[in-house]
């Protein structure tokens, strides 16, 4: 296997997963190209007039219909272009090549020059691959000339590891945020005279990190399949202008459209627009970014059932059924409300709900309290049909109200209480008061509840 046709397998394979698609949301100008073969173009970028941001040519592409190849500049062949700054394209690899007495034999040093973009630092690395060589990578940063490189040596094939670029064989370095215009060239120490049998060529490249894995193989790769090699993937940044963000809004003449901010990449001339958290699409054209749906596509929202998702501005909620505790999420699920009501109407009573308590007026007995205890949980049987009747409770009440010091409400005074409907009514305003429940309410929930007993042992 040739040089770096392990990196083109994997090029291949990462360009398939970086093709944008931003479903249904508008990413080119109207009535413009969005589509060139499987590459999708989002403006600033564009193909033919009207379709990029003319203030800036760099941004205009050629698109081959019969090929379905995109072109940029120096007919360098995009792969992939992203909003938050990126575009992949493909560049050649430099060499260095010797015959067995030390005469070179082949020698490239390719260069890549666009004055308006920038190496990625965090998506690219300078690799040289070779037993006797150095690389240089010449560029420019801040107006500022530039050097960055590395040195590979090995004095036989048994000292290589596979996938470990650590000088032996192999070397690599990182390139700082900011340098353009880089030319690449690789160097042999000693014309590959100790090493020529088994290693003919030094080479190197500006490489993406998620595209390069080393191999013993590439060791053996000849002058004459380095002059018919591939390219290779290499990312750059793109920026709007050479204004920062406050400029270029005190100018008025920043792009960033509705629900989407501007921001200054560090170390690069220029500014982005980026979405707003909940929102997509494409910021540089009207009328901007918009919301995303996250709870029509389950794999955006954080919603466990039986919570419901309600979308909104930037966001979504989930909200548990009523009677549920949590936020409806898959950490923090809705569980049932665990909640006590200890029904008085003939002594004091306790509400228990939500793991809080509240007294209301208590005078009662110790036994008066654990009694109606029993008649409150036997009022919160999860079996309706084991529940008390009202007509059962009040006798149950009845009952009780003998016991020690009555309690004003457990007193049964035809002149206070003239009816059932005057005692639930009463009720129903205790139930509410401590907690927002009607007699309906703890009713109509059972299904939902867990009840917490009361200690009935007077503790």
């Amino acid at each position: 296997m040739g040089l770096f046709t392990s990196i083109l397998l994997l090029a291949a394979f990462v360009t398939l997963l970086l093709l944008a698609e931003a479903g249904g949301v508008p990413l080119a100008k109207p009535k413009c190209l969005e589509k060139c073969g499987d590459l999708t173009i989002p403006y600033p970028f564009g193909i033919g007039e009207g379709c990029f941001d003319e203030s800036d040519s760099s941004f205009n592409l050629t698109c081959n219909e019969t090929t379905g190849v995109t072109t940029l500049g120096q007919n360098l062949e995009v792969l992939n272009i992203t909003l938050d700054g990126q575009i992949r394209i493909l560049h050649w690899v430099a060499y260095d090549c010797y015959d067995q007495s030390g005469k070179r034999t082949a020698h490239n040093a390719p260069w890549l020059s666009l004055v308006n973009f920038t190496i990625s630092s965090s998506h690219n690395k300078l690799v040289a691959i070779g037993c006797d060589d150095y690389v240089y990578l010449q560029g420019f940063r801040n107006g500022t000339a530039y050097w960055v490189g590395c040195t590979a040596l090995c004095l036989s094939v048994e000292d290589l590891v596979n996938d470990t670029c650590n000088g032996i064989g192999c070397c690599e370095t990182s390139i700082p945020e900011g340098v353009s215009n880089i030319t690449t060239e690789v160097f042999s120490y000693y014309n590959h005279t100790y090493v020529g049998n088994f290693n003919p060529c030094s080479s190197a490249a500006v490489v993406a990190s998620d595209a390069f894995v080393f191999s013993i193989a590439n060791i053996s790769t000849t002058a004459e399949e380095y002059r018919s090699l591939p390219q290779v993937p290499v990312v750059l940044n793109w920026t709007i202008g050479s204004k920062s963000c406050y400029a270029a809004e005190t100018h008025k003449t920043v792009l960033c459209n509705e629900n989407s901010n501007c921001t200054d990449p560090p170390g690069e001339v220029g500014y982005r627009c980026q979405c707003w958290t909940g929102y997509e699409g494409n910021p540089y054209i009207a009328p901007g970014c918009q919301d995303i749906d996250e709870c029509s596509v389950s794999e955006l929202n954080d919603c466990k059932k039986p919570a419901t998702c309600k979308n909104n501005n930037g966001g979504y909620k989930c909200k548990c059924p009523l009677g549920l505790r949590g936020a409806g999420t898959n950490s923090d699920p809705c569980l049932p409300t665990t909640w006590l009501i200890v029904i008085a109407a003939a002594a004091g009573l306790i509400v228990v709900m939500g793991g809080g308590f509240r007294k209301i007026v208590n005078e009662q007995t110790t036994k008066q309290l654990k009694e109606v205890a029993h008649v409150a949980r036997a009022c919160l049987n999860m079996k309706g049909e084991e529940r008390p009747t009202m007509r059962e409770v009040e006798h149950e009440l009845e009952g009780i109200k003998g016991i020690g010091k009555p309690h004003p409400w457990s007193y049964y005074d035809p002149n206070a209480l003239q009816n059932q409907e005057e005692r639930e009514h009463l009720l129903q305003i205790a139930l509410k008061e401590n907690g927002g429940y009607s007699i309906s309410d703890a009713t109509n929930m059972h299904q939902s509840l867990n009840v917490e007993r009361l200690p009935l042992d007077g503790r």
